[in-house]
């Protein structure tokens, strides 16, 4: 899960439209949707400031990644795993 999955996923939880989570970034809303639909980097400082409001976000998008890390282990089908491991190597 990408910095941009999370904004999109804690705005959607939080009900909020992109007007009001880009007022509660400092950013345009244009800038948000380019971030959203991944045309527009997230940036270290938009990162961060969204890290400062919604500090939970990032450790439920870990939660949910290692969630499924451990589905995938339990499956012990080793094409899934070895897929993995060789996605893994190319972050």
């Amino acid at each position: 899960m990408t910095a941009a999955d999370d904004i999109k996923r804690v705005r959607k939880q939080r009900k909020m439209t992109q007007e009001e989570m880009a007022k509660a970034l400092s950013i345009s809303t244009s800038h948000l949707a380019g971030v959203e639909q991944g045309k527009r980097p997230v940036g270290k400082a938009l990162d961060l400031a969204f890290q400062k409001l919604f500090p939970s976000a990032q450790c439920q998008g870990r939660q949910e990644a290692m969630d499924t890390l451990q589905n995938i282990l339990e499956t012990k089908n080793t094409n899934t795993i070895w897929a993995l491991v060789d996605f893994l190597k190319r972050l």
